[in-house]
């Protein structure tokens, strides 16, 4: 095997994990974003994805909130830092956001 070679290939094992998708990354922690969920959400979110209405009817289920179009954990992110009409000011921590997004991403509905 060519030096070139060799360096292409040892350039490669550095750069591909830099540059691959974020999606790829694991965030957060579901079963954390379920127990949180159970705490913090259920009084007003469907959080069981079997559950098809929330115990408050203008709250959106969680497996809606999951299958939203664009929802990623930067979508996330700001939906949950901005204020809702019947929403109550919620302020959920960082890592518990990511918690709770990880949680809701396991009830995306296939396309």
């Amino acid at each position: 095997m060519s030096l070139v070679v060799r360096i292409l290939m040892i350039g490669a094992v550095f750069t591909l994990p830099a540059i691959a998708p974020a999606s790829a990354q694991k965030v957060g922690d579901a079963d954390a974003g379920l127990a949180y969920a159970s705490r913090s959400c259920a009084g007003c979110h469907a959080i069981d994805p079997l559950t098809e209405r929330s115990p408050n009817p203008a709250a959106p289920t969680f497996r809606s909130i999951a299958s939203a179009p664009g929802m990623t954990l930067t979508a996330f992110n700001v939906w949950m830092t901005t204020g809702h009409k019947d929403m109550p000011h919620l302020i959920v921590p960082i890592d518990q956001r990511e918690d709770l997004y990880s949680y809701i991403a396991t009830m995306k509905r296939p396309n």
